[in-house]
């Protein structure tokens, strides 16, 4: 029985309750009544918000936005999981940070609609439900390795204070027997135990040392030879869940066998602390938008600075795209894209003013809050940038990483900027790139502007539905490969 139908369940047996007492109730039976009502629908919530266990390490969204119920009632909120059906979402209240779970019927068909393309979008792109969120095909057989390992680990550790002498030393750790050191000795429980200790760094470790730790996270076993020649498997322990888990996928096999974190030479082999990095990932992401028909596209120098090969992805799908020219001291990149693309419409004024309504898009931090543009409103808040640079506005349009190198615009949805920073230490300081220092990029990269789209000289005054929309067919997402 779900919680709605129970609450309708005890609510009935009240009812039932009060006519056996009569047809008037008095005041006392009815606030018992009501009081009996109360506990049971927080003993049921409580119910429900119990089995809502899947932390924050992947949720559908970080950006708050308005959500509208059913009954037309508005409240500011973040989208943070969604049960594997579709049918049930749990939102976190902007205001108090309280988590609340909440049923389809219950929002508006508006919101409705928003919640079931979102999943739909995933689901095109062959993402996979995990525990309340989506998360890409290899991030879900990952996660699945991940799991299987951190359960060996809970089942194998070893609890309590621990102390651990160290009796022979190699690269990264070293073999050890664990007790209690008392009295200038190491006492066990029952007899020696061995046992090789991780560390994971160089020159740490010391024969004769003592260790004491307070955690003992099971990390594989391993296998030496031993003085008599014949070889001998020991348990493997560190004080470093993350450490651990990472050590048993590798002795264990518990990867992907392209992935190259995984690669060394021999399971019995200690490496060192730190794994390398996966090629096969984007390094960095950031925001772009194409201003001419056949391809060309911009975005920040630092979006792209240091990579090797680079894609877009557009509303056709994931594309290569060509580096064509980049302008480090303006924080500008120039790239091309092969096909036919919707560019975005230059503002035909010269500068904007203070106080002029603007909005931003892009794709801030795709891995968390999916492949699809989000859109902030703000005022230009300054006429120059940071330490009063003249080439930059100062906006207080919200940005987050990965909002770098998309296009600032007015309520006509023409360009006046390029988002390019944001002030880490101040409350809603962002920066873009004014217009005109685009454009004389733009003149040394294509020796011309044709094929750049500009306004009229009024701004039009339109739904800001339609203008998000024109603009949206006109940015991508940009993917930096080392």
């Amino acid at each position: 029985m779900n919680m709605v139908s129970k609450v309708e369940f005890i609510s009935f047996c009240i009812g039932v309750f009060a006519n056996l007492r009569g047809s008037v109730v008095d005041l006392r039976t009815l606030m018992r009544n009501v009081i009996v009502a109360v506990v049971c629908v927080a003993w049921l919530y409580g119910e429900a918000a119990e089995k809502l266990n899947w932390g924050d390490e992947f949720v559908m969204s970080t950006t708050p936005r308005v959500w509208t119920n059913s009954r037309g009632k508005t409240v500011e909120a973040t989208w943070k999981h969604v049960a594997e059906d579709g049918n049930v979402i749990w939102l976190t209240y902007t205001s108090n940070e309280k988590t609340v779970q909440m049923k389809m019927e219950q929002l508006s068909k508006k919101d409705q609609k928003y919640v079931h393309d979102s999943i739909s979008e995933f689901k095109k792109l062959g993402w996979i439900w995990w525990k309340g969120s989506y998360v890409d095909q290899l991030q879900y057989q990952d996660l699945n390795y991940i799991e299987k390992a951190q359960q060996y680990i809970r089942e194998k550790s070893i609890p309590g204070y621990k102390d651990l002498q160290v009796v022979q030393v190699w690269t990264y750790g070293g073999l050890c027997n664990y007790g209690e050191y008392f009295e200038g000795r190491l006492k066990y429980d029952s007899g020696s135990r061995l046992i090789y200790w991780d560390e994971g760094t160089k020159g740490v470790l010391a024969n004769g040392d003592i260790l004491k730790r307070k955690r003992m996270y099971w990390s594989g076993t391993m296998t030496y030879d031993a003085v008599n020649g014949r070889s001998n498997t020991v348990a493997c322990y560190t004080d470093d869940f993350d450490w651990a888990t990472y050590l048993v996928r590798l002795r264990m096999g518990l990867h992907r066998k392209d992935d190259t974190k995984f690669s060394a030479p021999e399971k019995s082999v200690h490496p060192p602390k730190v794994p390398p990095q996966e090629p096969n990932h984007p390094t960095k992401t950031g925001s772009g938008f194409f201003i001419t028909r056949d391809g060309f596209f911009i975005t920040n120098n630092h979006v792209v600075e240091g990579g090797k090969s680079y894609k877009v992805l557009t509303e056709n799908g994931l594309q290569p795209a060509e580096l064509v020219q980049v302008d480090p001291q303006t924080d500008l990149a120039l790239m091309r894209i092969k096909g036919a693309f919707k560019p975005i419409r230059f503002a035909a004024q010269r500068k904007v003013s203070l106080g002029t309504a603007i909005a931003t898009m892009g794709f801030p931090q795709p891995g968390l809050q999916g492949f699809s543009p989000k859109v902030t409103r703000g005022v230009i808040s300054g006429e120059t940038g940071f330490k009063g640079d003249v080439r930059e506005y100062q906006i207080d349009a919200s940005i987050q990483p990965g909002n770098s190198g998309g296009p600032l615009f007015n309520d006509s949805g023409e360009l006046v900027g390029v988002v390019v920073a944001t002030l880490r230490d101040g409350q809603v300081v962002n920066y873009a790139i004014k217009k005109a220092y685009l454009l004389a990029f733009l003149d040394s990269a294509l020796k011309s502007s044709e094929g750049i789209v500009e306004g009229g000289e009024e701004v039009k005054l339109r739904k800001f539905e339609d203008v998000v929309d024109e603009v949206r067919s006109t940015c991508a997402l940009v993917l930096t490969y080392e």
